[in-house]
């Protein structure tokens, strides 16, 4: 009977020190903006005689989330985040909600010599698992931004919640080269969060 009361009374107590936990929680808004460079790579790859020869791929220079100024404003760090919820950055033309956004920086006006273009994100460390985040078999050609709904992309919550709280991110993105690439290209990959975390104390 002593042992169920003591058990029931520190249940009690965890759960107590649970709600006080939550009621500590603070709430803001994370916007990414991470520049990734894809090398110019020379048309000869396209005659290769190696089957999917033309496949690119490349890795970003790690990222932290912790560089984010969002962080440290709300006096708090990737480490203490407790949920995220994939935030819309804002709506398309039909009303559908923005999740991740790819926009040529510099380089090229279109994405038109590449197509079956891939997004990962990557752990530099091992500490979470490589996650595709978006794919476009045709990426548009004549455009230079490239809009991607909630509704067709991203990971779950709880795969962005891990990889932000072990800080450190890179992407491998990789795509098919149909025509010559016309320079050194300049991306900026966008994505926004709803983030609730512990602040220092």
């Amino acid at each position: 009977m002593k042992i169920r009361l003591s058990l029931f009374i520190a249940l009690i107590i965890v759960a107590v020190s649970s709600c006080k936990r939550l009621d500590k929680l603070i709430s803001f808004t994370l916007e990414t903006n991470d520049r990734v460079v894809l090398p110019f790579v020379n048309d000869s790859i396209l005659y290769d005689s190696i089957p999917d020869n033309n496949i690119i791929s490349v890795f970003s220079e790690d990222f932290k989330f912790s560089n984010y100024d969002k962080f440290e404003t709300n006096k708090s760090t990737p480490q203490s985040v407790e949920e995220v919820e994939k935030w819309n950055t804002a709506e398309t033309p039909d009303g559908e909600p923005i999740a991740m956004t790819i926009e040529i920086d510099s380089g090229a006006n279109t994405f038109s010599y590449m197509r079956d273009l891939k997004v990962f994100l990557v752990s530099p460390n091992g500490l979470f698992q490589e996650k595709e985040l978006v794919k476009e078999e045709t990426p548009d050609v004549v455009s230079n931004i490239i809009l991607f709904s909630n509704s067709e992309v991203l990971p779950d919550d709880e795969f962005f919640l891990q990889a932000m709280q072990k800080d450190g991110y890179k992407f491998r993105t990789e795509y098919k080269l149909i025509s010559a690439q016309p320079d050194t290209l300049k991306l900026r990959y966008k994505m926004k969060f709803r983030v609730k975390a512990l602040p220092d104390e």
